[in-house]
């Protein structure tokens, strides 16, 4: 019973400050999340405190060498996904080269984005490693 209790303890504690944000999650709400988690009110009343949140980003993204490229491979591997055209995802999912996808993934990491989890898509599954790996490159250093 006390090592059930330790383990759910931890893992609610991983639970409560550790944000998986998708990529329906706007710039500004990632700069403003850690004013705004009632979480930390709970938290702190049950004498949880000095916890520092680390926030994750969820998206999907087509790369090529050009954006028109990029939405041609990763628009039907949505579609198939989620069952949804892609034009409803067209603007939460970057495209284009590695620096494109950098460009447009840079604010949230200076937002306060810790960890990136990245949905790649390429012409082949090569294209797609080598994509996010320049795109990690790029970004991380």
């Amino acid at each position: 019973h006390e090592l059930r209790s330790t383990l759910l303890g931890a893992a609610t504690d991983f639970a409560n400050h550790y944000d998986c944000l998708s990529d329906r999650v706007s710039f500004e709400r990632l700069e403003h999340i850690d004013e705004r988690r009632a979480d930390d009110r709970i938290a702190t009343d049950a004498g949880r405190t000095g916890v520092t949140w680390r926030h994750g980003y969820l998206v999907w993204v087509g790369l090529g060498d050009t954006p028109e490229e990029g939405a041609a491979h990763l628009g039907p591997s949505m579609e198939r996904f989620y069952g949804t055209p892609y034009p409803a995802f067209e603007k939460y999912s970057p495209v284009g080269t590695p620096d494109d996808i950098v460009a447009w993934l840079r604010p949230l990491a200076e937002a306060g984005a810790a960890d990136f989890n990245i949905a790649p898509v390429a012409g082949t599954p090569d294209e797609a490693l080598a994509g996010v790996a320049e795109v990690r490159r790029l970004l991380v250093g």
